[in-house]
């Protein structure tokens, strides 16, 4: 399990859940998620029918539920159950069938090649083992299937994880510094977090992810990404 997620006390993983159910009723995030479905519809290509989608990090199932509503069989993981619960009761109440389970991105409960589209929007940057979610996307797809990976883009000056300015340009040991602080004495750093979840835990990992892009084209998988300032 991501260390920031064992961490978390009840009453953090209830804060957590209630800013993102928020957070994914916006009309910015409704836009973004069908962004994603059309970046994803374009590199299928002629592909219509129904596919195994995996929606992985769900959140709240926004994107989950885009593509349950155009007949696609969906599988939604996230590590928060608040989230799962509330996405699974959104999703019940607008009528669609979606398979949610709480679970971790770095050791997906799903067989080999069983997904034609696997989704890890805003993912990794939060997951240690980042390397090895990336071996568990590959394992998963199936030929011809498309993954859509996004991340924070060091290069960019501003980020959503610290209310620093020029923070992605810091040092990895500076990063780390000012994580710690938001951990423990100064939380209103996080920018995500503000005043939101007390220093119980790590407040982000923000790793380093220069071999990502040396990694991923081995998997043997299609992959669509972007990179973001966010």
């Amino acid at each position: 399990m991501d260390p920031f997620v064992a961490n978390l006390s009840r009453e953090d993983m209830l804060d957590l859940s209630a800013y993102f159910a928020a957070q994914s009723q916006s009309e910015e995030s409704r836009a973004r998620f069908e962004s994603i479905y059309s970046i994803l519809v374009r590199a299928l290509g002629e592909r219509r029918e129904p596919l195994d989608v995996g929606d992985i990090g769900c959140g709240a199932g926004v994107q989950s539920q885009l593509w349950a509503q155009r007949g696609h069989r969906v599988f939604a993981l996230d590590v928060n159950e608040p989230l799962i619960r509330l996405a699974h009761e959104r999703a019940t109440a607008a009528g669609h069938s979606i398979e949610f389970r709480i679970g971790s991105a770095s050791a997906l409960p799903l067989e080999d090649q069983s997904l034609d589209v696997c989704i890890a929007a805003d993912l990794i940057e939060h997951v240690p083992e980042w390397e090895r979610c990336l071996d568990e996307f590959a394992r998963v797809l199936r030929p011809r299937g498309v993954l859509f990976l996004n991340t924070s883009n060091r290069l960019c000056p501003v980020q959503q994880e610290f209310s620093l300015p020029l923070y992605s340009w810091y040092p990895t040991r500076l990063k780390r510094h000012y994580e710690e602080l938001a951990r423990t004495s100064r939380p209103e750093l996080a920018g995500l977090l503000k005043e939101r979840v007390k220093p119980s835990g790590p407040v982000w990992v923000a790793g380093e992810l220069d071999a990502f892009g040396r990694r991923l084209p081995v998997t043997g998988c299609k992959g669509h990404g972007e990179h973001v300032c966010a």
